[in-house]
């Protein structure tokens, strides 16, 4: 099956790219991709996966790069209307069997063979989560974002999300899709061996608000909480100092935030907006208990498998609990790895995505 995949180069959408492209290349020997990306500019990091997927797996791999924007970016008026020639092109000279999109407006590219929407987020459930009913002003740019969507979500031949929650935010801002499937997010990922240290951490961009980092704020902790993630707003809008209880630990590459996960005891969900979150995912696997924040699409994710609070009271609460019960502790620890490597690896994300394309075909036999 010949693929047109697209992606973004901005948040956790890049990491489940990667996963699923790999997964699909290794399951199926007659699975071709052509990934195009949006969104900004490569990292250095980024082209040089984007190569060694090309070196490695030939003609079976192929990318194009871009800079255009997202449905979800300022200049959004951009992000279809000079993007649908290129990828009509794309289309065309790649003899696609099947287009995947990570962003909902190329649902509407007229396209003669199924296309798959892939609902990771979006505005107006992020609206709903971080903002006063009312707060959220009506603008051009809302407008032409909310029209992108759902003249998307109208030409997808089925909407996929890693949540039921976020499926459920979808319906309530955009109404119920003709078709759509919960596919959870998968990662694999090899632990480094570590002793495990009384500490917990957590991982993002301190001042994006979706994240909840706030909540770490002014309570005292009973073991070290490190954050590792950008720290420097591009906008003021939240002052990474007012975490001066923590230990801020900048941008770490990959390796080192793995490294950081295998040796730390606990991971914090803190996100006040999480539709799924990969991060935790990579932190289970590397032997973390899950402290998440208690909402809809966090419950669904870890069951029983992670402690959850509401407030920065009972975080230290949990907190102190799991510092105090080293069995405890420990149980969880547990818990957590085996939720995460039964649930959510590159493998069963894998074979769910290529047994809904097989359905989409009609080869699935």
């Amino acid at each position: 099956m010949r693929i047109l995949m697209t992606t973004d180069t901005v948040g956790g959408v890049w990491t489940y790219t990667r996963e699923l492209s790999a997964g699909l290349l290794e399951e199926d020997a007659a699975t071709c991709i052509l990934l195009v990306t949006f969104g900004g500019p490569q990292s250095v990091e980024q082209i040089a996966w984007l190569q060694a997927m090309r070196a490695r797996y030939g003609k079976r791999f192929t990318f194009e790069t871009t800079t255009l924007p997202l449905e979800w970016q300022q200049d959004n008026l951009k992000s279809y209307v000079y993007a649908e020639p290129l990828l009509m092109r794309l289309a065309r000279s790649f003899r696609m069997d099947l287009l995947h999109t990570n962003q909902f407006c190329f649902g509407a590219l007229p396209l003669p063979c199924p296309k798959v929407v892939v609902a990771h987020s979006d505005v107006l459930s992020w609206a709903r989560a971080l903002r006063a009913p009312g707060e959220f002003a009506a603008s051009e740019w809302l407008d032409t974002y909310v029209a992108l969507v759902t003249a998307g979500l109208k030409g997808a031949d089925v909407v996929v999300a890693p949540t039921a929650a976020m499926l459920a935010d979808l319906q309530i801002g955009f109404g119920t899709q003709p078709r759509s499937e919960v596919i959870a997010n998968g990662r694999s990922v090899e632990a480094p061996r570590a002793a495990k240290k009384l500490q917990a951490v957590t991982a993002g961009r301190v001042w994006d608000e979706a994240k909840g980092m706030a909540v770490l704020e002014d309570f005292f902790s009973p073991m070290p909480v490190l954050i590792a993630g950008e720290t420097a707003s591009p906008n003021a809008s939240y002052q990474a100092d007012r975490l001066r209880r923590r230990v801020l630990l900048g941008q770490l590459s990959e390796a080192a935030t793995l490294g950081l996960f295998a040796e730390s005891s606990v991971y914090l969900v803190t996100s006040a907006y999480e539709p799924f979150g990969l991060s935790a995912v990579e932190a289970a696997q590397c032997g973390c208990a899950i402290v998440a924040r208690d909402i809809p699409s966090q419950r669904e994710v870890w069951g029983g498998a992670a402690v959850y609070f509401s407030s920065a009271l009972e975080l230290k609460a949990a907190l102190d609990h799991l510092a105090n019960q080293s069995e405890l502790l420990h149980d969880m620890e547990s818990k957590a790895l085996m939720r995460a490597r039964s649930l959510y690896t590159r493998e069963q994300m894998t074979r769910r995505y290529l047994s809904l394309y097989r359905k989409l075909a009609g080869t699935d036999g």
